[in-house]
């Protein structure tokens, strides 16, 4: 049978001989355009990534960017000038220390000519000494004098601009130089050099159509003096680069506190006096389970907290039950690899007999910390504390990656349960964690100066405040930086402060100090924030340290090299 088919393909090509030679020829050309396209693709797709990956390890700090902090502000009331003051740059290099190269850079879109060309494009200036950091001149030799200039690859392409040849920059001013920059012209500057080409960048200095200039140069055209249009930081390595934004957006909040004499709560606006604390638990096998031999004894201990944290006077209690990846109740140990991190049916029998406990007589919270890995698990415990009517069910499934798949999962989960969703906590900035929400994923959502500093949690404040979704404050080792975003929110945006430690150890506040000596395990503070909490559960603050939280101790700093903002 399958030799009369082919005998009758072979007879049809012979008589249709030319059409079948126009299809294979056309057939050929389509697979080799279709190829060709693709690699095409993925070779624009590579070159965009390596572009962007050369900026990957830079942190772009502007006088006008959410993430710097007070838009617009400046260390003095009376001065009328923008930009990134001296003061700001001083503590910005504090921060950085030998964790990267910070590069303070002015810049102006411009008209300038070349020859009798006319063009337009930005003037960048900068010390000589940092472009060398992060860009490349591959003809000619950087700035020395001050009338010199290097001009990007595509501007020297397209208006045939040679080393030694002079660009007259038309817009500048006519204004006398400064004394720093007296031999500076006016407005004539010779090219020594031709910048590489550098594409799509992500440090917002985009050379390839414009011209880098001296500082001194620009200052004296422009006005401006120690008035920098951007800061780019230079993180030696990337891995701390989360860190060192975090540091300098709450060095740059302190310092708008301190140059005024007023706590950041003062400078934005304080809205209440205390807010109600809900006791946090610990979990296995840490103080006080580290005397538990069983789940039955651990349930006993969570029970037992619940009774104590009610005695005390708080407010609420979280549970943190077996967190995952930590350890086995079953077999009453560490976990060991390939081990289940989840454990529904413990974490279920906790909730109940804290529920059990504690009746009505407190709101409960449910904090698996992400432990499970399996939809079903999660929404398993989720109907459970539906039935026991928690107040909310937080990061109950993974969302580090700040996925659409985690998301998904997110929201399957709130649609299949009741209790309202809390999250996500880590590893998001406030734009994901704003995506979170609006795409269904989350009811409560959770903030911290971990991640960004306080910027990114008081731009979650004004969002939050716009749309009526509840926030929690994340208490973590920074929670020193934290305070301020309590008072600044009302009992309805942010109802709840989160209290850690053994319940009956938790002192009775009877006055309320905004701040005390530091403890002795952190040398580098003088003072730090109080938020004492009375007898009613309800903690209180009266920050009045100026800046952001704690009054560092610059001595113990500089004798032993550490920034207080980089110090967890």
């Amino acid at each position: 049978m399958s030799s009369i088919f082919f005998d009758l393909s072979v007879r049809s090509v012979r008589l249709n001989f030319l059409r079948s030679i126009l299809a294979s020829i056309g057939i050929v050309i389509g697979v080799v355009a279709i190829s060709t396209m693709g690699m095409l693709g993925t070779n624009m797709q590579l070159q965009v990534k390596d572009e962007l990956a050369s900026s990957a390890n830079t942190i772009v700090i502007t006088s006008d960017a959410v993430r710097m902090g007070p838009p617009g502000f400046s260390t003095s009331s009376s001065t009328t000038k923008s930009g990134i003051t001296k003061d700001q740059l001083t503590k910005i290099r504090s921060v950085v220390g030998t964790n990267g190269s910070v590069i303070p850079i002015y810049s102006s879109s411009t008209q300038f000519t070349s020859g009798n060309v006319p063009a337009r494009g930005t003037i960048y200036g900068m010390d000589p000494d940092d472009v060398s950091k992060f860009l490349k001149v591959g003809n000619g030799t950087n700035i020395a004098g001050i009338n010199d200039a290097l001009v990007g690859y595509t501007l020297a392409q397209s208006l045939s601009i040679k080393i030694g040849d002079r660009v007259t920059i038309s817009s500048a001013s006519n204004g006398p130089p400064t004394n720093q920059s007296s031999s500076a012209s006016r407005a004539s500057i010779k090219v020594v050099g031709i910048i590489d080409t550098r594409g799509t960048v992500a440090d917002s200095v985009s050379t390839d159509n414009g011209i880098v200039v001296s500082k001194d140069w620009y200052t004296a055209q422009y006005g401006g003096k120690d008035h920098y249009t951007q800061v780019n930081v230079i993180v030696s390595d990337t891995d701390k680069i989360s860190d060192i934004e975090t540091a300098i957006d709450l060095a740059l909040w302190d310092l708008y506190g301190r140059a005024n004499g007023k706590s950041v709560v003062e400078l934005l606006g304080k809205k209440r006096e205390k807010v109600a604390a809900y006791y946090s638990s610990w979990f296995p096998p840490d103080y006080p389970f580290n005397t538990c031999k069983n789940q039955q004894e651990a349930v006993a201990v969570y029970a037992q907290l619940a009774r104590d944290a009610k005695k005390r006077g708080l407010r609420g209690f979280k549970i943190h039950p077996y967190v995952g990846g930590n350890w086995n109740p079953i077999a009453w140990r560490a976990l060991k690899p390939g081990e289940a991190t989840a454990y529904p049916e413990q974490d279920i029998e906790i909730a109940r007999a804290v529920a059990a406990e504690l009746g009505n007589s407190m709101p409960l919270i449910f904090d698996s910390h992400f432990s499970y890995r399996k939809l079903d698990e999660a929404i398993k415990v989720g109907m459970v504390l539906d039935e026991l009517h928690y107040l909310w069910n937080e990061d109950p499934l993974p969302e580090w990656a700040g996925s659409t798949a985690q998301m998904r999962e997110w929201i399957a989960l709130k649609k299949a349960t009741k209790t309202p969703i809390m999250g996500p906590e880590n590893f998001l900035d406030y734009k994901t964690r704003i995506r979170w929400f609006e795409g269904g994923g989350t009811d409560w959502i959770r903030i911290d100066v971990n991640y960004g500093g306080f910027t990114p949690c008081l731009e979650m404040i004004r969002y939050s405040e716009q749309h009526k979704v509840p926030i929690d404050l994340h208490t973590n080792p920074m929670n020193a930086y934290q305070m301020a975003c309590y008072p600044i929110a009302d009992d309805a945006l942010m109802p709840w402060i989160e209290t850690m430690g053994i319940p009956q150890y938790i002192p009775v506040a009877t006055t309320f100090p905004g701040s005390a000596p530091s403890p002795k395990d952190q040398p580098w503070f003088k003072r730090v924030p109080m938020i004492p909490v009375d007898a009613e559960g309800y903690s209180h603050f009266n920050l009045d340290i100026p800046g952001i939280g704690p009054e560092a101790d610059w001595e113990w700093i500089t004798a032993h090299g550490k920034d207080p903002f980089l110090v967890k």
